[in-house]
């Protein structure tokens, strides 16, 4: 769900900033970079990957969303045939882990971090290291929390989401606020991708609100999980949400 969730955030982020200047010389910076990987001119590339997550958001704040997924995806790919790759990408990882335990960093660096062992297929590590700052910074953790929930929630982390989530429908009810919202903005009214965005949109609410009603049913909050369903029955019509089995 999360690296899904990514995915359609950077489309929606793509159809927005699509006319800006230095979004387009960046993109195409990227194309430039993929094209030296698959000549193999690998050191050129590793230079080019490395200046990108270094300095693209100085130019264009926008390319957040692609500077951790697909910049990211990239990165690893060239790690794979490259070993100085994947030396500077475990080096770059290693570095926002430390500097999270030190307590220096901030809700960007932990973000980074989770998007590296995403595309490293260990988000176990990031559960561990955010148990960590539970200990030895709790305040910081109760900021890096909406950034380790979806994880939590594939993991079946009770504990953690019996003490962050508490009320599991008060966390619905932001799922369906989130989600009206998204449906009525003008990029969706307006994008000539209307259909798709909206298949998205209710794709990643589905699979949410399934996910808030099988951790109802094991915090044994069947009442929660009744009211989850039947609220969102209201607003998409689906069979998973009538496929899910409540007892």
């Amino acid at each position: 769900m999360n690296l899904k969730r990514a995915y359609i955030f950077i489309l929606s982020a793509l159809i927005l900033f699509t006319g800006a200047c230095y979004a387009k010389d960046l993109h195409q910076y990227l194309r430039d970079t993929r094209k030296l990987v698959d000549n193999g001119e690998y050191e050129l590339a590793l230079e080019r990957t490395i200046w990108f997550h270094n300095h693209a958001l100085e130019h264009d704040p926008g390319m957040l969303g692609v500077r951790l997924s697909f910049a990211l995806s990239d990165w690893y790919k060239l790690a794979n045939a490259y070993p100085p790759a994947l030396v500077a990408l475990n080096n770059a990882r290693e570095a926002n882990a430390e500097l999270i335990m030190s307590g220096e960093s901030d809700f960007s660096t932990f973000s980074e971090y989770v998007s590296m062992n995403r595309v490293f297929n260990e988000e176990n590590e990031s559960i561990n290291l955010f148990k960590q700052i539970e200990i030895t910074h709790p305040s910081a953790a109760q900021d890096y929390w909406r950034l380790i929930k979806d994880i939590a929630i594939q993991r079946n982390e009770y504990g953690l989401l019996r003490k962050y989530i508490g009320n599991v429908y008060r966390e619905y009810k932001t799922e369906e606020e989130r989600f009206i919202a998204l449906m009525e903005s003008d990029m969706v009214e307006f994008s000539e991708y209307r259909e798709a965005l909206i298949a998205s949109y209710e794709n990643m609410f589905v699979e949410d609100v399934v996910d808030l009603i099988n951790i109802s049913v094991a915090l044994d909050d069947k009442e929660s999980a009744q009211k989850i369903r039947e609220s969102a029955r209201k607003l998409v019509k689906d069979y998973r949400l009538d496929d899910i089995v409540i007892n």
